[in-house]
Order: C-alpha cells, then structure tokens, then sequence
C-alpha cells in the first residue's frame, strides 16, 4: 500500500507543480488519498470496489469532512505516518502548501487543503497563527490569509473576536488587538 499510495501523492504533486497548481481534481484526489490511507476508506471506496467485484471493506464510508474530521482527532492521521514514511506526514503537507502559496498567495483550492490537513493532522493551531503573521508581514495586502487568521482566532477561541449585527444580515468583524492594529499601524506609517 505504501508504494501505491506515495506514487499517487508523488503523481498530484507533479500535477499541481507542473501543470496547474489550482487544480481542484488533484487537489481533491491527494485529499482523498490521504483520507484512504489514513482512516481505511474514503467516499466512494466502498462503490468502486463493488464495481470491480471485490468485497467492500465494512468500515463506514465517510460522507462528509465533519465525519473525516472527527475521525483525524482520534490521531489516526498521525498514526498512518509511520506506515507511509512520512509521505503524508502533516509538517510534509504543509510544506508542500506553504510552497503553493507562495507561487500564489489566493490559491483557494490549497488553502483549502491545508485547513483539512491542519483539522485531521491535530495541527497547533497556534502555529498555524504564526505562519499566518508571516504571509502578513511578507504581504499585508493577502487577503487569504487574513481570513485564514480570522478563522483560527475564533476556532482558537480568541475573545478577540467581535460581532457586529447589521440590518438584516450579521456581520463578524474580527480585531486582535494586539498584532491587527499593529499591523495597520505599520503599513500606515
């Protein structure tokens, strides 16, 4: 299984590199992957081995990224690196997104898999924050990753968070205090 699986990693990488790193089909698929090898099966596992004429194996399919999720926090992303050698470790596939993003800081499709890889791969969320700050001193203006540190300061909690209810539709405003303003200070001045 090792050698199918690092082929099939080793495949989407050479496409998102040499082809189209916006991919959603190879992006997809390496999500897949890793889904498979990580927890048994993945969607749509069970179908195509029906289709071939082998016996589906009886774990319950996955049918969402909650149900993947949940399976992550119980660390079996973390207990599949061994078995893989490290071709699917998490601090590898962030590497490889951290490489994506710098090419193009709005590649969705890869911020994206990177929020899957940080949920399963029980990811610091506090680094994930750090690495954040980072794309925002190289480039205030990254968008992405403002909305990234958005959503990890409320995932993390953060009472820094604020609501804003405007007309018919809420509105969430987010302000650390701390590293927001300054920030906008910096880039101001």
């Amino acid at each position: 299984m090792h050698a199918a699986v690092a082929a099939e990693l080793a495949l989407t990488q050479n496409a998102l590199q040499s082809r189209n790193p916006k991919s959603y089909g190879a992006w997809h698929h390496r999500k897949w992957m890793l889904t498979l090898c990580c927890t048994g099966t993945a969607p749509g596992v069970e179908k195509h081995l029906t289709k071939l004429g082998t016996a589906a194996s009886p774990a319950a399919v996955p049918t969402s990224e909650a149900t993947v999720a949940t399976a992550g926090q119980s660390s079996e992303f973390t207990e599949c690196i061994p078995h893989l050698n490290s071709a699917a470790s998490p601090s590898g596939e962030l590497e490889l997104c951290g490489q994506f993003l710098k090419l193009d800081e709005r590649n969705f499709h890869c911020w994206k898999y990177r929020r899957f890889v940080v949920q399963v791969g029980n990811v610091p969320l506090e680094s994930e924050l750090a690495y954040t700050d980072e794309l925002i001193q190289r480039n205030f203006s990254n968008y992405s990753a403002w909305h990234y540190r958005a959503s990890l300061l409320e995932r993390m909690g953060a009472p820094t968070v604020l609501r804003i209810q405007t007309g018919a539709h809420a509105k969430r405003r987010f302000l650390n205090r701390t590293h927001s303003l300054t920030y906008v200070q910096s880039s101001i001045y």
